[in-house]
């Protein structure tokens, strides 16, 4: 009798003659449950990838300066990725690189030394990275995210407030299409010392903590 290829560990039977229909209706209903339960578990497992629309986004650290004012600096190159699960927010994950080189402030000549070797030295380090290592929701719409930031060489596990301001369509969707589809809206804040990260150039007169504020609107990556 001729013999029956076997294509998996549930389909056993070395013949027609071996499989009746009993056994066929079980090994097949098993089968079909396998698949639905991998169907199921990828689609509840994969989170959605969103990108940053940079038109729309400001990474900005600001400190202060002799006591006196409160200086800020931009930083518009960058580039980075979200994933968003929104049933389980706790497994959402960012990461952002951001380029010290474009740093841009209200002074030419500070940017100057800013960018130089006399404060984030960007030859040898010319990017600014942050990866998150844990969400933990605090409210309805608000978050501490918790990541390694590395700046100058140095990583620090570092928290962030953050706030969802906008979930859904955007209100433009109507006047071009690339506002179509699914957008996020954050705020983040977080404060750090620079001396944590080896950057002490001109303290006190300019002071150690620094505050980030991060304004963002992401968009949901679009199949090709």
């Amino acid at each position: 009798m001729t013999k029956v290829t076997k294509y998996s560990s549930l389909w056993e039977s070395s013949s027609y003659a071996e499989v009746s229909p009993k056994n066929f209706a079980a090994k097949f209903a098993a089968l079909l449950s396998l698949v639905l339960l991998v169907s199921v578990n990828k689609a509840q497992a994969e989170p959605e990838v969103y990108l940053f629309d940079k038109m729309h986004t400001d990474i900005i650290a600001s400190w202060n300066h002799c006591g006196v004012s409160e200086l800020t600096a931009k930083f518009p190159k960058f580039k980075g990725t979200f994933l968003f699960d929104k049933k389980k927010v706790h497994l959402s994950q960012v990461e952002v690189t951001v380029d010290v080189r474009s740093v841009t402030t209200s002074f030419q000549a500070l940017d100057g030394n800013i960018a130089s070797e006399n404060f984030f030295d960007p030859n040898n380090y010319p990017y600014i990275h942050f990866v998150s290592t844990s969400v933990k929701r605090t409210g309805a719409k608000t978050a501490i995210l918790t990541g390694d930031l590395t700046i100058h060489g140095v990583t620090k596990s570092t928290d962030m407030d953050v706030e969802l301001v906008h979930q859904g369509e955007h209100a433009l969707k109507w006047f071009h299409a690339a506002y179509k589809g699914d957008w996020l809206g954050f705020r983040a804040k977080a404060t750090l010392l620079r001396s944590d990260f080896g950057l002490t150039r001109w303290a006190p007169f300019v002071s150690d903590r620094i505050s980030l504020s991060i304004s963002t609107a992401l968009y949901k990556k679009r199949k090709k």
